[in-house]
């Protein structure tokens, strides 16, 4: 059984202790994955450079992979961004007019530093997964019965 570490907000809490099973169509045998859920709420790629900020949520994610026990995981996943997608970058964009692109742009830089600063020099390439955020297609006052 392989072992995967994910690091996330709130939204992967319900995946802690989860074991999946999956197949390839090149492999032949059912493989399984449990997954290991390092969940801080509120923590955004795009926080982690906000000086008014009340925490750096990433730093708690540095401390644990910085103490991560030598191939305890085969894998580890970062699942980031809902929050920055769903509520910052337009609280943001209507309160202060800043460009939904350019607080993207920092977001992603973001995140492409923390990985390459702090998941890349423990993990291959290949052993890392990085899951999207799906950005908010529905206005806040949408009938949702329909």
């Amino acid at each position: 059984m392989s072992r995967l570490l994910l690091l996330g907000d709130i939204y992967v809490q319900q995946l802690n202790g989860v074991a999946v099973q999956y197949q390839f169509d090149n492999i032949p045998d059912n493989r399984e994955l449990e997954i290991d859920v390092l969940c801080v709420g509120g923590v955004t790629p795009q926080g982690a450079v906000n000086p008014n900020a009340s925490f750096d949520g990433m730093d708690i994610f540095k401390e644990q992979l910085m103490d991560l026990e030598e191939g305890k995981y085969d894998y580890v996943g970062i699942m980031l961004g809902e929050v920055d997608c769903g509520f910052v970058f337009w609280y943001l964009a209507q309160q202060k007019k800043v460009s939904i692109f350019d607080q993207l742009e920092r977001s992603l830089k973001n995140y492409e530093k923390f990985v390459t600063s702090y998941i890349l020099p423990k993990y291959e390439p290949e052993r890392v997964c990085i899951f999207g955020s799906v950005l908010p297609t529905i206005p806040d006052d949408a009938d949702r019965k329909v």
